[in-house]
């Protein structure tokens, strides 16, 4: 199996606006850093756009990618609050490669299972 997680810093633009643009950069930073220590070196992690990233773990099922994102939210909300002081969470989707996918539909069913994350009140994994 193939496993895709998508994640979005939540309320990123608040951070910056608030806080500036240094700050964010930092808080992006926090989050590459968690991501280096959960995330193994064979699975590939992508900047997608703004504050959202994507991670292929190959040989990996949804379970196993749940959890694996649901140890990134949470370490990412310990470490930003005990690093910089103010706390910062992310929403995740998760999704697992079908034999009937294409990389544009496994792309929209991860994306969609973000949004849900983001909609049904940020700071969750959602697959």
């Amino acid at each position: 199996p193939v496993s895709l997680i998508m994640f979005d810093v939540d309320h990123f633009k608040k951070v910056n606006d608030t806080r500036g643009h240094p700050e964010g950069d930092i808080v992006l930073q926090q989050f590459a850093d968690i991501l280096n220590e959960i995330i193994s070196p064979r699975r590939t992690t992508v900047r997608y756009g703004g504050e959202e990233f994507i991670v292929m773990l190959p040989e990996t099922t949804s379970k196993e990618a749940t959890e694996i994102a649901e140890q990134v939210r949470k370490n990412f909300e310990e470490e930003t609050e005990k690093k910089l002081g103010f706390t910062v969470t992310a929403s995740f989707g998760v999704a697992t490669f079908k034999p009937s996918d294409t990389k544009s539909s496994i792309l929209k069913r991860v994306d969609d299972a973000l949004y849900s994350a983001k909609s049904g009140g940020k700071n969750r994994v959602v697959h």
